[in-house]
């Protein structure tokens, strides 16, 4: 019996049990007609329950017989009444109760109940993403779960719903699918619906069909729960800009009306909430956390159970994998994904280079599988591609070198594949369950033109000694020096625990005598640089596992014997004594009502003070160096957000995200003065007692501002702009100051200029690494990882020759469908 139809017929008993309490009452004061109506009704109504449980339970079910023995005494009782025969209210109410219990004991202790699941897919190559659920329901005596396949539309660019598809034929073999027309939802009214399809009428591409929005379902399932089609990365959740990416797939009906969601994790249940609580009004937190379950995704148990079954393999594709001696060949999966088809005006170049290069190196095996929906985007969203890529996708296949998979089966595709090279997508996600590498594509990168590629310097983060400038690599773990007297520079060694391919590692650098202090940034621990002994040593950090996908720190001031680091996202100021390398934590969290996530981004040194933009706010945070106190400033209304300031002897310079805005202030007095100057995402650098500088990233110009707040001069630099170099995650360099002069670092020319008070006084072309390719590829090797997305230096060739055979150790597979169906089960009554 399902659990709702027992729980409806323990209502039933309790509706007797009234109803028994009124004989009683009645038959005191001798309403005999009445106690007669109220028996009848006893009795109609146990015998549609004696009847509704042998349709349940079979024939000679032990709770059918209890129903029956209480028939007979209601109909004696009746018959008694009927003759007018005097009875004992007392008597008869306690020998119907006793009978009635009988049967709610056994209704209770001896019906098996069970909770009729119903599954909803629409593309059978999406079935992964709920198959690990129906499994474990199908496999538990207490369910009964059914695949419903359901129609679906393509849309047309206009919008409007155009070729109807059904696929309940393409599904297992072993998935028993039941046809949609001969399942009627408004009858069966079923437990639990589960879908994987969040958009209804509002996706651009496709639509399930209108019978099956989540309004619809509603109105006859008691709960409806949705599991997202996809995994995605969980890179960096907190960041605003990655929110704002994800908000298109959270905010659709499949999350807002469905009574559950099932995500992949803890950490996006977080995502999710997070956005949901900004987004909709009227809705607290606590309701989005008791709707919202991180129990792990169903695609992530598919990957586990499905093995390499070569059997599979159409003899032409095996032809391919495997040569004439019957050697295995390495397989590459090639995907590509919907967001970068729209994301990225010369996808269809990339693809088209990709096709090139491989179809020159045999040696390897491409794999390639775009999305399942990758035509029909561009038919409804960018049809001006469609012609190209059919044709490019007619010649691959007519030219027979390589495999083209149209995505029935993600995850044997997984199985059969060594690496994955493409886009960033959810199959990345999958890939990382299975262990293996993956290798992003970077669409400026053409792997078939086999250029000489000029290996730029960048400095992210660096500190001037003297005649020495030392630095990370913006884009990669090497430790660097360069020597401003010989222009010559060379590669100390890479930091060890850390990856080769890390953007922004370190975030601040500071040289106290023979040690030089790298501040993590991407990096996750303070790395120091002995150069008398040429030894690395690192420095833990506290609590950091909650920081896995943010960045830490920005800069940091060395002010009596401690270097005080100034956290990007990290909840606290971290001071290190420059004797003993011991660590003091000033947390940030817990001031006023300032309990929430910390972002700075930059900080300047102000007399006595340290003081960084707070969160995008117009609040600025101030910690005191004498009492080592922290408390906040605010100045202008909620409109603005800060995020760079600079000092200008006794006047703050704050730059307005908002607004795109310079404006100077004085901390004492609060007075603005306005500056004539729009830009974006200035870098602010003092020269002492006289000028800031600002460079504003995407103009390339350099603006000096005297204490008034008047325009000294303004550079522009990068005037021709290099082609086929090291691309980057930022498009500006960084300053540090000394004492009178300041220094730039020109990321997209790799020339360092040196400032005084009537501008650019030195510049220092800033060789390439050219001279050091092999040092490079040894220190590439040995730092490599399972993920990395390809540059000049590192492009799909050095990949396939030595990074496809780096792996990690896979997972352990985790029952996220049995968790989800566990969970149903407990809360569904």
């Amino acid at each position: 019996m399902r659990k709702i139809q027992k729980r409806k017929a323990l209502e039933l008993i309790g509706t007797f049990h009234g109803m028994h309490m009124e004989i009683q009452k009645r038959l005191r004061r001798k309403e005999t007609e009445l106690v007669l109506s109220l028996l009848a009704q006893c009795q109609e109504g146990a015998l549609h329950l004696g009847n509704f449980i042998e349709e349940t339970e079979g024939e000679g079910f032990i709770t059918v017989g209890y129903i029956g023995g209480y028939c007979e005494l209601v109909y004696q009782f009746y018959k008694e009444l009927e003759l007018r025969k005097d009875v004992n209210a007392n008597k008869i109410y306690k020998a119907l109760r006793r009978e009635l219990l009988k049967i709610e004991t056994s209704i209770k202790n001896d019906v098996a109940e069970h909770l009729e699941m119903v599954f909803l897919p629409y593309k059978s190559s999406m079935w992964d993403s709920l198959e690990s659920v129906w499994r474990a329901a199908d496999e538990d005596p207490e369910c009964a779960a059914y695949v419903v396949p359901i129609p679906y539309f393509e849309k047309n660019a206009q919008g409007e719903l155009a070729a109807e598809h059904y696929e309940g034929d393409q599904f297992p073999e072993y998935v028993p699918v039941i046809d949609y027309r001969n399942f009627v939802l408004s009858e069966r009214r079923p437990d639990v619906v589960f879908i994987h399809n969040p958009y209804d009428q509002y996706n651009y591409v496709t639509s399930v069909h209108p019978a099956y929005y989540i309004s619809e379902l509603k109105k006859y399932a008691d709960k409806v729960a949705y599991i997202p089609y996809y995994v995605s990365s969980e890179t960096n959740l907190d960041a605003a800009e990655v929110r704002k990416q994800k908000e298109g797939f959270i905010l659709t009906p499949g999350v807002l009306h469905s009574d559950m969601v099932f995500v992949q994790s803890e950490s996006m249940k977080r995502l999710y909430v997070n956005v949901l609580e900004k987004n909709v009004s009227g809705v607290g937190k606590d309701y989005w956390e008791n709707k919202i379950f991180g129990l792990g995704s169903p695609k992530m148990d598919r990957v586990h159970s499905t093995k390499r079954d070569d059997s599979r393999l159409p003899s032409k594709w095996s032809s391919l994998i495997y040569d004439k001696t019957g050697k295995r060949k390495k397989v590459i999966l090639y995907n590509i994904s919907l967001s970068d088809l729209l994301n990225q005006e010369d996808m269809l170049d990339k693809i088209e280079d990709t096709l090139a290069f491989f179809e020159k190196n045999r040696d390897y095996v491409l794999w390639w599988r775009p999305h399942p929906l990758y035509e029909s985007t561009i038919i409804s969203m960018r049809p001006n591609l469609l012609e190209r890529y059919r044709r490019m996708v007619k010649q691959y296949q007519a030219e027979d070198w390589g495999i083209f998979d149209t995505g029935e089966d993600l995850e044997w595709a997984i199985a059969e594949t060594d690496a994955y090279y493409g886009d960033g997508s959810s199959v990345v996600q999958l890939y990382l369950e299975a262990g293996k590498p993956i290798l992003y594509q970077n669409t400026q990168v053409k792997n078939a033109l086999e250029e000489e590629i000029e290996i730029p310097v960048w400095a992210r983060a660096f500190c001037v000694d003297g005649d020495d400038v030392w630095f990370v690599h913006g884009k990669m773990n090497m430790l660097m020096r360069y020597h401003l007297l010989t222009k010559t520079g060379e590669i100390i060694g890479a930091v060890p625990g850390e990856f080769f391919f890390q953007a922004s590692l370190y975030g601040a650098m500071y040289k106290e005598g023979d040690r030089i202090y790298l501040i993590p940034c991407w990096g996750r621990e303070i790395a120091i640089y002995n150069i008398s002994n040429n030894e690395f040593s690192k420095i833990k950090l506290r609590g950091i596992e909650q920081y896995e996908n943010k960045a830490l720190f920005c800069k940091c001031f060395a002010v009596n014997n401690g270097l005080y680091c100034i956290p990007e996202s990290y909840g606290a100021i971290v001071k290190i004594d420059l004797s003993t390398q011991e660590i003091i934590y000033f947390s940030l969290y817990g001031y006023e009502d300032k309990d929430v996530f910390i972002y700075l981004g930059d900080a300047v040194l102000f007399d006595d003070k340290i003081i960084c933009p707070w969160n995008r706010s117009n609040q600025l945070l101030v910690f005191g160096l004498k009492d080592e106190s922290i408390h906040w400033l605010e100045f202008g209304g909620n409109d603005r957000k800060y995020i760079k300031l600079g000092k200008l002897e006794d006047k703050l310079v704050l730059y307005d995200e908002a607004a795109e805005h310079i404006m100077m202030i004085s901390p004492e007095t609060g007075q603005e003065i306005a500056i004539d100057l729009q830009c974006k995402t200035p870098l602010l650098s003092e020269i002492p007692g006289q000028m800031i500088m600002i460079d504003t990233a995407y103009t390339d110009e350099m603006f000096c501002l005297d204490k008034e707040g008047k325009i000294r001069y303004k550079k522009e630099f990068s005037e021709e702009k290099k082609k086929h170099v090291l691309q980057y995650d930022y498009g500006w360099g960084f300053t540090a100051g000394g004492a009178e002069v300041c220094w730039y670092f020109d990321p997209k020319e790799g020339i360092l200029y040196k400032f005084d008070s009537n501008g650019a006084k030195e510049k220092y072309d800033v060789k390439s690494l050219e001279v050091c390719k092999d040092q490079i590829e040894n220190m590439m090797k040995n730092l490599l990882r399972c993920i990395e997305t390809e540059n000049e230096v590192f492009s799909v060739k050095e990949w396939l020759e030595w990074g496809t055979d780096f792996a990690k150790e896979i997972k352990p597979g985790g029952n996220h469908g049995k968790k989800i169906k566990d969970y149903l089960k407990k809360v569904i009554s």
